[in-house]
């Protein structure tokens, strides 16, 4: 007998894809989080709030958006099954990690400001 859509739903939240996802996912989160941390470190950046949800707000959504998609399609197309065995956590939560980080650079650029002379000698200290 097939199983029905509400029969699928229902197993969803505990399924071996769902644990993919969530593991890539916080992964991926913390991969944004380093993208941040590299900014702050480099003086380019204020505080993570600022940076996540005051002066980018949209584009932080669209990070977010893009991490989802890529993990999606990666758990779709199979990429951590290989010869019908698991490569493993380690590498869900790295390749999580790794992607979440890229996509944040990539998208979550945002603007620079101008900064005067004497910001500039004061950021380089």
């Amino acid at each position: 007998m097939k199983e029905t859509l509400w029969e699928f739903l229902l197993k969803l939240p505990a399924s071996f894809e769902a644990q993919l996802f969530y593991g890539m996912m916080i992964a991926g989160t913390l991969g944004m989080g380093m993208n941040w941390l590299v900014k702050w470190l480099r003086n380019e950046l204020p505080c993570f709030v600022t940076y996540m949800f005051k002066s980018e707000a949209k584009r932080s959504v669209l990070s977010i958006l893009t991490l989802a998609g890529t993990v999606l399609a990666a758990i779709a197309t199979n990429v951590f099954v290989i010869d019908d065995r698991f490569v493993g956590w380690l590498n869900v939560l790295w390749t999580g990690a790794t992607t979440g980080f890229a996509v944040d650079a990539t998208m979550n650029k945002g603007s620079r400001e101008a900064w005067t002379e004497e910001e500039r000698e004061k950021r380089r200290a």
